[in-house]
């Protein structure tokens, strides 16, 4: 994985960092809830794989000095190349680097095809997943590409034996791939009644009868497992563990939370994370994927909580401080969490939280992209 320097961090962050006292962590926000959707243009943002290192929990600044480059959350994170784009009804990606927002290079669109709708990155920093979706037919096509060390395009390969039937699924993330590579897996619809506008893209009206489907494919061979979810339930933000055993997801609609699919057998379950009001802000899994590492509002109050895989409980909790109305940003990559709430960054690596004011002259600190 391709990980912006150290030094570069330090220096993004160097004007506030004097500030930060600790113990001081800013207040988490609650993210508004979710609105079904009726009539409307279907979009989708793209984001990125998970995890995070399980140790003993310490809050401090980082003493960094001089001045502060241009920077990205997907930057402060550790990504060094952004794909830019995937938005349905199917846009044109570019490759830029993460630190400054230069544009390194376009994508062309496969032939035949309007644009990219999805892409999910693999935390190497060069290879990346993306779909194109031909809605008239409801085949969704898959493509793999390779970056050059200098971020430009290598080769971009259509994966015919993982095309999908059905059409993309509602919210963001709903593609994800393994760190080995081996493994993607996406998220589809049925049930929905379909109009396809003038411009290529679509509208899904629907009355609560959706079917979703999650389904693990494998790149080499094209073998796949459908896991069909209730009626009704919505997952998207999906991510995998380190190990590629397992896949977490977040159930929008009739009883959502986070859920977590064991790849293997198909059998999803539950993720409990408090008593009831609980909302999750985000989730990652840790270096050894034994744990689920999530931030959650509730009564009030903010936490990150250690939720252990092997016992299905809550073995850390750890208030973050008082919960404000808002909605928070959370960008999660590699073995680091990312979050920009109000004016201050945090980031949760190796078990230590970093709290820093938002540097003069940084901008564009929205997860958007794939990397």
């Amino acid at each position: 994985m391709k990980t912006l320097p150290e030094d570069l961090v330090r220096e993004a962050l160097a004007d506030a960092a004097a500030t930060v006292t600790p113990g001081s962590l800013r207040p988490l926000t609650v993210g508004a809830p979710r609105r079904r959707r009726r009539p409307v243009l279907f979009a989708v943002a793209a984001a990125t794989a998970m995890a995070l290192a399980i140790a003993a929990l310490v809050i401090r600044p980082s003493d960094h000095a001089t001045e502060a480059p241009r920077m990205t959350l997907a930057a402060y994170a550790g990504a060094k190349y952004v794909l830019i784009g995937a938005l349905p009804p199917g846009r044109p990606v570019s490759v830029t680097e993460a630190a400054t927002g230069r544009e390194i290079a376009r994508i062309p669109a496969p032939r035949g095809a309007a644009g990219f709708w999805d892409a999910a990155g693999t935390g190497d920093g060069r290879t990346f997943f993306l779909t194109t979706v031909d809605v008239g037919r409801s085949l969704i096509h898959l493509y793999r590409l390779y970056l050059n060390t200098d971020g430009t395009p290598r080769t971009l390969t259509e994966l015919p034996q993982l095309a999908l039937h059905g059409l993309p699924g509602e919210g963001p993330r709903l593609l994800a791939a393994t760190r080995d590579k081996s493994r993607i897996a996406y998220v589809t619809e049925s049930g929905a009644k379909l109009t396809i506008g003038k411009n290529g893209g679509y509208s899904l009206t629907d009355d609560e009868h959706i079917r979703e489907r999650i389904t693990v494919l494998d790149v080499a061979t094209g073998r796949r497992r459908a896991v069909d979810l209730p009626e009704g339930q919505i997952a998207d933000q999906l991510t995998w563990t380190l190990d590629g055993r397992r896949l977490l997801f977040t159930a929008e609609t009739r009883g959502g939370g986070l859920r977590v699919l064991d790849a293997a057998t198909g059998e999803i379950r539950p993720v409990p994370l408090g008593p009831a009001g609980t909302e999750l802000i985000g989730a990652a899994t840790d270096a050894d994927s034994g744990h689920i590492v999530a931030l959650v509002a509730g009564r009030g109050q903010g936490h990150a909580r250690w939720y252990s895989l092997a016992t299905g409980k809550i073995d850390r909790d750890v208030p973050l401080g008082e919960v404000r109305p808002g909605s928070p940003t959370v960008v999660a990559f590699g073995d680091t969490i990312v979050a920009e709430i109000g004016d201050h960054l945090y980031k949760i690596a190796n078990g230590t939280v970093h709290k820093q004011p938002i540097p003069p002259g940084v901008v564009d600190l929205s997860p958007q992209g794939a990397w």
